[in-house]
């Protein structure tokens, strides 16, 4: 693991606001120096909306744009992952309550769950989402 986040971003859309979480990520990425960079997204809405250069409605455009901007700048591709291929991130996600912005630069920073997620996928053991009862 080279680093990882979790941002708050507020009451919005859900492709917006995932939007705005991978523009923070490879925002991060250019400032570390890391390019021929490959994005997996859960939100396939999001993957077919900047690999089509669709325009998007307001204020999701300017998202799309800024997407494709930084996607550039760090020789990145986006492609389509199943939320389940994606535990980490999703626990990531769930965590926003915890603070505004939190950043992580080693795997012993991580909070356990989400270690323990990362040390599944290492070894190459898919995760099962379990729906509540």
């Amino acid at each position: 693991m080279i680093g990882a986040f979790y941002k708050e971003f507020g009451e919005y859309e859900v492709v917006y606001a995932e939007g705005l979480a991978l523009c923070s990520g490879l925002q991060w990425c250019m400032g570390a120096g890391l390019s021929d960079i490959l994005v997996e997204v859960d939100s396939l809405v999001l993957v077919r909306l900047v690999q089509n250069r669709s325009v998007g409605k307001w204020p999701l455009c300017s998202v799309l744009s800024q997407l494709r901007l930084l996607l550039g700048k760090v020789k990145g591709s986006i492609t389509h992952i199943h939320r389940e291929a994606n535990a980490v991130a999703d626990s990531l996600a769930a965590l926003s309550r915890e603070g505004p912005y939190v950043t992580f630069q080693s795997v012993q920073q991580l909070p356990s769950r989400v270690r323990s997620l990362i040390n599944l996928d290492a070894i190459g053991f898919p995760y099962i989402r379990r729906f509540p009862v």
